[in-house]
């Protein structure tokens, strides 16, 4: 099942070991995107966030 993980990368609550996991598990259905911002990435990158998530469903869809 294809994955979405936006995650705010300046923020430190995701980490590259825990990525790294994560890809090892789900290969090519992870799709990993950072924005700016804290801990709620919709309200600090809300246009990003909300961009990158349409897209993702789009893509899945098909």
């Amino acid at each position: 099942m294809p994955t979405l993980l936006v995650y705010a990368d300046g923020f430190g609550l995701v980490r590259d070991d825990q990525i790294d996991a994560y890809a090892t598990v789900l290969g090519d259905l992870l799709n990993v995107v950072s924005v700016r911002g804290g801990h709620m990435v919709f309200w600090d990158a809300y246009e990003q966030t909300a961009d990158v998530l349409q897209a993702f469903l789009e893509d899945s869809r098909t």
